[in-house]
């Protein structure tokens, strides 16, 4: 045999064995080390709450956390700024200019507290938009996703049934054509719980209709509801078409439609449906605006 062959071989197989322990030390080398992220600040995937003024006590507190805990207490500040044009000191105050985060805690609380008398019994709602800005000496960046949040201020107005009786002078309604302004009168009202009561209506139509009575629901103060059950002898149908002279006006609730009223404007808007006793009803909805 070639010595100089047997030599030849014997170099190959010693160059692939070290190329084999250059890629087995390579591949156990630990050449990139994780990249921890920054620490971020966010609204929890949270853009927006509710704070219902019910108290002069009562504050709306707001969860803002962190990607991250430490060993130490971290401040997160942030920024106010209303596009219903509330104000600080007049319609609101911030209770903590800055957000705490506690050593060891992933969660603090922008805490906010409005001027009761603003909104008490009236129909004022505002808007707040805070914005996440930043940290305090502590590396904290607003995330990308959650550092936007919104507050509706409002109060729920009080009801007063006895309030709403009398005339309403600046009533409008749409049906097939809009007419108005005319008056119509609630002529009667009664409580029926703590939160639902009725009022009767006069003069709807504007032309001699009977009286209709209507359902309030004020169960939710920021979704009050007027609805009515289905009432015949309204009037006589001529009073809406000289072909129906002599029928039956009856009204009903309009299919997955409902009423709503103000009780801090005093203004109802009533949905219903409209037709003849036996006959069926018109598909087209009828609106009546109540306003003082």
């Amino acid at each position: 045999m070639n010595n100089k062959f047997l030599h030849t071989r014997t170099g190959l197989a010693v160059l692939a064995s070290m190329v084999a322990m250059s890629l087995l030390i390579t591949a156990c080398k630990k050449t990139d080390v994780p990249t921890i992220p920054p620490s971020q600040s966010t609204f929890l995937n949270k853009t927006s709450g509710l704070y219902l003024v019910t108290s002069p006590d009562i504050v709306d507190s707001i969860q803002v956390g962190v990607t991250s805990v430490a060993n130490t207490d971290r401040t997160i500040s942030f920024s106010v700024t209303s596009p219903t044009g509330a104000v600080a000191g007049t319609h609101y105050t911030l209770v903590t200019s800055s957000v705490k985060i506690p050593a060891g805690k992933a969660i603090g609380y922008l805490v906010i507290k409005s001027v009761f008398a603003a909104y008490d019994g009236t129909a004022r709602r505002d808007t707040l938009v805070i914005k996440l800005t930043g940290d305090k000496g502590a590396a904290i960046t607003p995330s990308d996703f959650s550092n936007t949040f919104s507050v509706l201020i409002t109060a729920p107005c009080k009801v007063v049934l006895s309030d709403y009786m009398g005339d309403y002078a600046n009533t409008n309604e749409v049906w097939f054509s809009p007419y108005g302004p005319y008056t119509t009168h609630i002529t009667a009202v009664s409580q029926l719980t703590a939160t639902t009561g009725t009022i009767t209506v006069a003069n709807i139509f504007d032309n001699h209709w009977n009286p209709i009575k209507f359902k309030l629901d004020w169960s939710d103060p920021l979704n009050t509801t007027v609805t009515l059950n289905e009432q015949s002898g309204i009037a006589d149908g001529g009073t809406i078409s000289s072909s129906y002279a002599g029928e039956d006006v009856s009204v009903n609730a309009f299919p997955g439609v409902v009423g709503t009223f103000s009780s801090c404007d005093q203004t109802f808007t009533l949905v219903m449906e409209i037709g003849y006793t036996g006959l069926g009803y018109y598909t087209k909805v009828y609106t009546v605006h109540m306003a003082r």
